[in-house]
């Protein structure tokens, strides 16, 4: 989205002068995002010129809204719409730093207040399954649709074993770990599912913000939260995973009871977005196929 279609979508909004727009380079994989200042205040705008419907930011304002009914400090969302046929949401601007960029003793502190979001988050009330969202709090997708699908397409005939990805032989070694994920007994909740310091900006009040909900879905909880922190961002010997731990209130023996589960489910959601990626995205093949590679290195 241009500056000008940024200015007018703050302005229409805020009634104010403008003083500034600076987009933000870097910070987002999908959003364009930018800062804009007026007279009086600061906003953030982000747009996606990849999407012609709101539903992902309608995802999104309703997980802030139910994070911050939780306790759990995020921007404000002041509007949703279409510009330019795209979508934008604006936020309220949150003064502070990247959690990235802040010191080691925040960044300690910063990974203990992940672990008590992310049960907060986990708590929200929320049914479905899978990102997309149908209704407030409605998850279009069911936990049986998602696992019978992926047992299903363990075939012969399999894409992923013509690609070189897997075997047959790991093929049927992958159906037998899925099958036995339909035994499992787990809570789906709602996760946000890119825990991590740049998603948090330590604010002014050196307080925790936790931004950009658009990875945000129902699925397993903890498990699916906690592998993506150990796929992106910690190890799970650090000490600052031991802290992420402490704050949820898990122990390591806890973490460890269930980490079969999450190293399952982990080889289950990269073969799905494989999957996905052969179908629509073509160039993304090779990313996922080194990610299920890996995945699968630590279940067969």
């Amino acid at each position: 989205m241009d500056q000008q279609s940024i200015k007018e979508i703050v302005q229409q909004y805020s009634h104010e002068e403008l003083r500034d727009v600076l987009q933000i380079i870097g910070q987002g994989y999908v959003n364009d995002i930018y800062i804009v200042t007026t007279e009086r205040s600061k906003y953030v705008v982000r747009s996606d010129p990849n999407e012609s419907t709101i539903d992902r930011f309608k995802k999104e304002a309703w997980c802030q809204v139910e994070a911050s009914k939780q306790g759990i400090i995020v921007p404000e969302v002041l509007q949703l719409g279409l510009k330019n046929e795209h979508p934008y949401m604006l936020l309220s601007h949150v003064a502070g730093i990247s959690g990235q960029d802040s010191d080691k003793d925040s960044q300690d502190r910063i990974w203990r207040k992940l672990g008590e979001y992310a049960r907060k988050i986990h708590f929200v009330p929320a049914s479905g399954y899978g990102e997309s969202m149908s209704a407030p709090g409605i998850f279009s997708d069911s936990w049986t649709r998602y696992l019978d699908y992926n047992i299903s397409s363990l075939t012969r005939d399999d894409k992923a074993i013509g690609l070189g990805v897997i075997s047959e032989q790991q093929s049927e070694r992958i159906k037998e770990v899925f099958l036995n994920l339909k035994n499992a007994r787990f809570n789906l909740g709602l996760t946000h599912d890119d825990l991590s310091l740049k998603n948090t900006i330590l604010t002014t009040d050196d307080e925790v913000c936790l931004i950009d909900w658009g990875s945000a879905m129902v699925a397993p909880v903890p498990h699916v939260d906690i592998a993506e922190i150990l796929n992106s961002s910690l190890d799970q010997n650090s000490r600052q995973f031991a802290l992420f731990l402490e704050g949820y209130g898990l122990t390591h023996q806890d973490f460890q009871e269930i980490r079969v589960e999450i190293d399952q489910l982990n080889l289950l959601i990269h073969m799905d977005k494989l999957r996905w990626a052969i179908d629509r995205k073509k160039e993304r093949i090779e990313h996922f196929s080194q990610q299920v590679k890996t995945k699968l290195a630590k279940v067969c």
